[in-house]
């Protein structure tokens, strides 16, 4: 993931538990900046915020938000927030054991009323897309209303209509995509 306005680039290491920050050089070699902890296991999907202040990620195997701060140089600060998913597992047998986020996606634009972001976490795990209000201030998400989809579906990506007020779950377990509308940016 590559900061948007910094030569810097972010990894997330999913075979590990860590995100590390790299300086991109004027003839694109890479130095190594900083590793931090996502108190996790395998973070699979990184993600920066609008205002290019914070990452968000998701740890996929021990089912995790985290957001950690940049700082004004683009480097990686502290963990601001880790948020554990619960709920009942999906009954594939092999893939829905717990909670399996695999991706924070941010709604196209900011709500004027409240200041804050829409953001959608898909559940492979739980069958469900988590839903939150993202306070670009505190770089921390709100968690509150959730959609179950239908069992064994798997949701694995998501994507924000650009001009309409819906989201394109797509599944992995089961060969769809689940049209969630959204109203006033939640579901």
């Amino acid at each position: 993931m590559a900061h948007p306005d910094l030569p810097f680039i972010y990894a997330a290491h999913g075979n590990r538990s860590t995100v590390s920050s790299y300086y991109l050089g004027a003839h694109g070699t890479l130095e190594f900046i900083r590793d931090i902890s996502t108190e996790g296991t395998n973070p699979a999907h990184i993600a920066i915020s609008p205002d290019a202040r914070f990452l968000l990620g998701i740890n996929h195997t021990s089912g995790s938000f985290f957001s950690i701060a940049l700082d004004n140089n683009g480097h990686l600060d502290n963990l601001v927030q880790l948020h554990r998913f619960q709920g009942e597992p999906g009954p594939h047998k092999s893939d829905q054991h717990g909670s399996k986020p695999h991706q924070v996606g941010f709604a196209p634009a900011l709500d004027e009323a409240t200041g804050e972001y829409t953001i959608a976490i898909p559940d492979k795990g739980l069958d469900v897309v988590h839903f939150g209000r993202f306070n670009p201030q505190t770089g921390s998400i709100a968690f509150g209303e959730e959609v179950r989809l239908r069992e064994v579906s798997g949701p694995r990506h998501a994507v924000f209509h650009p001009h309409k007020p819906a989201l394109c779950a797509i599944n992995e377990l089961s060969p769809t995509v689940a049209v969630i509308s959204l109203d006033a940016g939640k579901p």
